[in-house]
């Protein structure tokens, strides 16, 4: 007699108990479908759901414990994340059951619990199930819960997770979390640890890992989901878009509009899901954007301008742009860069304090804006002066902004700089950091100077931001 199987098994009834769940008990929470049941599209229903739940061990356990699924942005990543979290919640068998939704930060851990609960108070039979709280949803009858976790990797040891919903596992700054989850599981039968995410800006980390180790096939109990446009696909590939998103509400008229707002490594990583490292050669505008924008700028007396300082650390440059942004839009660049003096290796900012007060005399300055960093004592010297100097603090929230800005008037054409070989050679020298905020100018891996592309983009947010303002008006005393 032949000896039974011990190859895991498909059981199309276990995914099509699941599918029925999301489509009897959930509905959409935004969009265009908002209210109505959650069908799964084919390839969420097929690729997914079918082969996560329904892949069975020989003694009829689910095969995976583990799960990673890598997405696109806007591909519903957080709703079937919710979907899954209230399945283990109240419908998978498991008594006393634990869910967690966790991430690199508890802002980020609430998306999916806001989903699910939302989900929740939506459907009257879970309504009538469950109690949902701020962070806790609470199924009485069998002493479940569903409940947000801290990002302290420290506090997360000790719980006994049914299911664990990690998002966006690339931001995680270290395996403390996902370990934590993932070792936490071992006193349950059918436990399931699942990240969902986008592919991640660089190749480390616990994303990269668990990715590396999802491709390799080595871990029959890890269920893998990937869907990327080939490596070598060219940015504007309508069908490499297609392979990397397969949600249908995905279009190609989005793409485009995301395409043309986005820095190309940007782009790639969140809408083409390429695991895509910025090298040296990586930019955050083609050259040939750049250099499209070398006609000499000309500056009007009668309309106003801005300035924007960027300070140097001892071995970086300062740089000093004048900006103007004339009727049309079109904004007008001039740049000064100061070096460090290599004897006394500091900057002697009075050299820099008598070029502004020399523009301010010339030009029409509204607005005067300064790195606080190193540069605080300069503004106040100014400002005291009665010149309008303030400043302009690097964090996320204004250069995330900024760095935006001056992405889309390159991109469109709007910058006229005159082609200074020294201020393209720090265009090139400058690459992107993508925080929570959005992605923002920062230095690639080399030690160029990226100064003046700095006082750049603060200078043409001010611009911007004064023209939405309109101009100021002239008291003549």
């Amino acid at each position: 007699m032949a000896a039974k199987s011990k190859k895991p098994h498909l059981d199309e009834a276990r995914g099509i108990r699941v599918e029925a769940f999301f489509s009897k008990y959930l509905k959409h929470m935004k969009g265009r479908w908002a209210g109505q049941p959650f069908h799964l599209e084919p390839w969420q229903r097929e690729h997914i759901i079918h082969p996560l739940f329904g892949t069975l061990r020989p003694d009829g356990r689910r095969q995976y414990t583990e799960a990673l699924i890598e997405l696109p942005r806007k591909s519903g990543k957080s709703e079937i994340g919710a979907g899954i979290a209230l399945y283990g919640l109240v419908a998978d068998g498991e008594y006393g059951a634990e869910i967690y939704s966790v991430a690199g930060s508890k802002a980020q851990a609430s998306i999916v619990f806001k989903t699910a609960a939302d989900m929740v108070n939506a459907s009257p039979l879970l309504r009538g199930a469950c109690k949902v709280y701020r962070n806790v949803i609470e199924v009485p009858e069998t002493g479940s819960i569903y409940r947000v976790l801290a990002s302290d990797a420290n506090l997360a040891h000790g719980y006994n997770p049914h299911m664990a919903i990690i998002d966006e596992l690339h931001v995680h700054p270290n395996s403390e979390l996902y370990e934590a989850m993932r070792t936490g599981t071992a006193a349950r039968l059918q436990p399931l640890t699942l990240s969902i995410t986008t592919a991640g800006a660089e190749r480390k980390g616990i994303a990269w890992d668990t990715h590396q180790r999802a491709l390799s096939g080595t871990d029959p109990n890890l269920f893998h989901y990937f869907q990327s446009a080939p490596e070598d696909a060219a940015i504007d590939d309508r069908k490499a878009w297609k392979a990397a998103n397969p949600a249908s509400w995905v279009t190609e008229e989005f793409l485009e509009s995301q395409m043309r707002s986005l820095p190309e490594p940007v782009f790639r990583r969140l809408h083409l899901n390429q695991w895509w490292e910025q090298g040296a050669n990586s930019n955050w505008v083609p050259r040939e954007n750049w250099e499209a924008g070398n006609e000499q700028p000309v500056f009007d007396l009668e309309l106003p301008c801005v300035i924007g300082v960027d300070a140097a650390s001892r071995r970086d440059t300062t740089a000093v742009c004048l900006l103007q942004r004339d009727k049309e839009g079109v904004h007008h660049a001039k740049f000064w860069v100061f070096e460090s003096d290599r004897q006394m290796g500091y900057l002697d900012y009075s050299v820099v304090e008598d070029l502004i007060r020399d523009l301010c005399s010339t030009y029409w300055v509204a607005r005067l804006a300064f790195d606080p960093f190193q540069m605080v004592r300069t503004q106040q010297i100014l400002a005291s002066e009665g010149l309008p100097a303030e400043t302009f603090p690097q964090n996320d929230a204004r250069m995330v902004p900024a760095s935006q800005n001056l992405y889309d008037l390159v991109m469109g054409g709007r910058l006229r700089h005159g082609g200074v070989p020294e201020i393209t050679e720090q265009v090139m020298a400058a690459g992107i950091r993508e925080t929570a905020r959005g992605w923002r100018l920062e230095k690639k891996k080399s030690s160029a100077p990226i100064d003046a592309v700095i006082a750049l983009a603060i200078a043409s947010q001010l611009a911007e931001f004064e023209a939405d303002l309109g101009a100021p008006t002239i008291l003549v005393v």
